[in-house]
């Protein structure tokens, strides 16, 4: 896994300047990451500013715990493989507040297949599931908080 540390100080590099996607790949570990500052909405606004410019100012508010689902099923049913947030951030189910979702309840994901968005300082990381199969459960809804590691959906094998 690449270290947050290093993602942030890549985060850091390319904030202010016109770079808009950046792709590093791990040899060693055999891992991707993709760090994507996309426009979304009106006047070239993120799609998180526009989202916060469209709702009135929250007042102070208690961090959302997410419901945690066990690794382990007690069901005789079939396995169950997990979608996890790669880091920590906002989920996004689509890639604009009117688009239709990445994924949805009964949609069949294949491994490498964008499966939501994730912001993290601004910047709309692309997630990918590592997976396949048909989507059961989506844990989280739009707009909501995820810490890294925490599952984002339930994928049962096909």
């Amino acid at each position: 896994m690449i270290p947050k540390s290093k993602i942030k100080e890549i985060i850091d590099l390319i904030e202010g300047t016109d770079i808009s996607e950046i792709e590093i790949t791990s040899d060693k570990d055999t891992h991707k990451i993709r760090i994507s500052r996309l426009n979304h909405g009106t006047n070239s606004l993120p799609y998180s500013e526009v989202l916060r410019a469209a709702q009135p100012a929250p007042a102070a508010q208690q961090p959302v715990q997410a419901p945690e689902v066990p690794a382990e099923t007690t069901d005789s049913g079939p396995e169950q493989l997990q979608v996890k947030a790669p880091l920590v951030g906002t989920y996004y189910a689509s890639p604009k507040p009117d688009s239709p979702p990445f994924v949805k309840v009964g949609d069949i994901i294949n491994v490498g297949q964008t499966v939501c968005l994730i912001e993290a300082m601004k910047i709309f990381n692309e997630i990918e599931s590592e997976v396949a199969g048909k989507v059961v459960r989506i844990l989280l809804e739009n707009e909501a908080p995820v810490e890294y590691g925490q599952t984002l959906m339930i994928v049962e094998p096909v």
